[in-house]
């Protein structure tokens, strides 16, 4: 399994860290459902890409410092000024 290793510390160098900690289980299951290896490197690109937008997502909603629950479904848009209600 050193091939493992080495294959998470050069996804970690290339700063792809769910990819790094997805890989074992995705070379299991590969090889397990007989996958390409073209299926595996989609595979395992859509978990990183995923991985990204979930912390992208997280690092706004914590830039943003709303309230906990705030959402558009709770926003209550006659709290707002007349004026910015008839635009």
């Amino acid at each position: 399994m050193a091939s493992l290793d080495t294959l998470r510390v050069h996804l970690r160098l290339l700063r792809m860290p769910t990819a790094a900690q997805l890989v074992a289980e995705l070379v299991t299951k590969a090889q397990q459902e007989n996958w390409p290896l073209e299926a595996f490197a989609c595979e395992l690109l859509e978990q990183e890409l995923e991985g990204r937008r979930q912390r992208r997502i997280r690092r706004l909603l914590q830039a943003a410092h709303l309230p906990t629950g705030k959402t558009l479904a709770t926003f209550d848009p006659k709290r707002l000024p007349l004026r910015i209600q008839r635009l």
